[in-house]
């Protein structure tokens, strides 16, 4: 299969700007440097905001760099992946998460953990995996 999604932590879990460590169930490949982390920041999301001032508000509150992904190949290489701040994705208002994406194209080979950290606490998010790879 090419291309799809990859839930990395089926439980969610709390990051802060303490590196939380990541052990994948399966390793993950990616195909280029297109491959992008889904952080659910949905915990931020304002209902009474309406579409452009609640992306202001959520680009403010996770500024450019804020959160920080390490992805680990079983090889020990290591891939730097970080929030763009222009970088959010939603399929309603409350379901809206940051993408994390590098500027380097990401070798095609087997990766099997990740260390992550975030300038702004969460308490309970998911974080998915996309690229254009075999899954």
């Amino acid at each position: 299969m090419f291309g799809g999604s990859t839930v990395v932590t089926p439980e969610p879990i709390y990051i802060s700007d303490q590196p939380v460590s990541i052990s994948f169930d399966k390793p993950i490949t990616a195909y280029n440097k297109w491959a992008t982390f889904h952080v659910d920041i949905s915990q931020y999301s304002n209902e009474g905001l309406d579409y452009l001032k609640q992306n202001q508000y959520l680009r403010s509150s996770f500024p450019e760099g804020c959160i920080k992904l390490i992805l680990i190949g079983e090889n020990g290489s290591e891939y730097n992946f970080t929030n763009s701040n222009s970088a959010l994705g939603r399929n309603s208002a409350t379901d809206i998460w940051s993408i994390l994406s590098t500027s380097e194209n990401v070798p095609n080979i087997k990766y099997v953990s990740a260390r992550i950290s975030s300038c702004k606490a969460l308490s309970a998010t998911k974080i998915s995996w996309f690229n254009f790879g075999k899954i």
